[in-house]
C-alpha cells in the first residue's frame, strides 16, 4: 500500500534524522574544513528533519513502491525494477529536500547564532525563491545514484541473508524456509547496516562535493568540476573527509530505519 509505505517511511526517516543530526553536523564541519563547534551540532535539527525528512522519505518510498511493483509485474525482472524504481523516487525526493539541506549547512557552517527562519530570509531576500534550491544538480547527482546503490545494495544483502538462513535452517533442523521471504526486526536491522556501510563508502566523494557546494565555497562549480576543484585546493584525500562519521550515520542509521520502517508497518497494516 502506498500510503503506508510513504508514512512509515516519513516517520523513519524523520526518526533516524534526528537520531544522527550531531553525527550529520560533525560530518559537515569536517567536510567543509571548520573548525569543530560543539554548540553547533544540533542547530535546527527538528525543522530541517521535519521539512526536509519528512516529505523526501514519503515521497520516496510512495514512488519507489509504486514503479517497483508496476515494473515487476510487467517485466519479471526485480533487480532492474529496483534499479529503476529507486532512480524514479529519488528524483522527487531529492528535490524537496535540497531546502532543508541547505539550511542545515549553512546553519551549521554560520559562526553567528541565526535561526533558521532568519537565514532562510536572507535566502530568498538576495537570491529570490531560486536561492534556496542552490545545488539542486549536485543534490540530484548525488542522491540518484545513491538511492539506486542504496535500493540495489539493501535488496541484495537481503536476498543473501535469506538464501544464508534458509541454508543454515535446512542444515541445522531439517526446516525449509526457501519461501519465507520475511525478517524478524533485528535481521532488518543487521541487513540495513551492511547494506548503508558499503553505500556510505561509495558515495563520499559526492556528498563532499555537495556539502562545500551549499557551503557558498563552490558555488560556481558544477558536480564534476567540484570534484577536480577540490583535488587541485586540497588534494584527492579531501573528497573523503567525512568518511568515517559518515559511514556510522549511514549504517546505523539504516539499521534504525529499516528496522523503524517495518514495524511502523506492522502497527499500521
Amino acid at each position: 500500500d502506498i500510503f503506508v509505505q510513504s508514512s512509515s517511511g516519513a516517520l523513519a526517516g524523520i526518526t533516524a534524522d534526528m537520531v544522527f543530526y550531531g553525527l550529520d553536523s560533525y560530518k559537515v564541519m569536517k567536510q567543509a574544513g571548520e573548525k569543530f563547534q560543539m554548540r553547533r551540532l544540533f542547530r535546527g535539527m527538528v525543522p530541517v528533519a521535519i521539512l526536509g525528512s519528512g516529505p523526501s522519505f514519503a515521497l520516496f518510498f510512495g514512488v519507489y513502491s509504486f514503479a517497483k511493483d508496476k515494473l515487476e509485474r510487467s517485466t519479471g525482472d526485480s533487480k532492474t525494477s529496483v534499479l529503476i524504481a529507486s532512480i524514479l523516487g529519488g528524483i522527487p525526493s531529492s528535490l524537496v529536500a535540497v531546502p532543508a539541506d541547505l539550511l542545515k549547512k549553512r546553519i551549521v557552517l554560520e559562526t553567528t547564532e541565526r535561526s533558521w527562519l532568519a537565514v532562510s530570509r536572507e535566502i530568498i531576500n538576495k537570491e529570490g525563491a531560486k536561492g534556496m534550491f542552490l545545488g539542486w544538480q549536485a543534490n540530484m547527482l548525488k542522491d540518484l545514484p545513491f538511492a539506486a546503490i542504496k535500493m540495489t545494495l539493501y535488496e541484495g544483502c537481503k536476498s543473501l541473508y535469506l538464501t544464508f538462513r534458509a541454508k543454515y535452517w535446512r542444515q541445522t533442523s531439517g526446516v525449509d524456509s526457501t519461501n519465507d521471504t520475511n525478517l524478524s526486526l533485528p535481521e532488518y536491522g543487521v541487513v540495513g547496516f551492511a547494506s548503508g556501510a558499503a553505500t556510505a563508502v561509495l558515495t563520499t566523494p559526492l556528498d563532499c562535493v555537495n556539502t562545500r557546494i551549499k557551503s557558498g565555497e563552490l558555488r560556481e562549480f558544477g558536480v564534476i568540476r567540484g570534484h577536480f576543484e577540490i583535488i587541485k585546493r586540497d588534494g584527492w584525500k579531501a573528497l573523503f573527509r567525512g568518511l568515517g562519521p559518515r559511514t556510522i550515520i549511514i549504517s546505523l542509521g539504516s539499521s534504525v530505519f529499516w528496522s523503524m520502517q517495518n514495524a511502523i508497518i506492522k502497527v499500521i497494516s
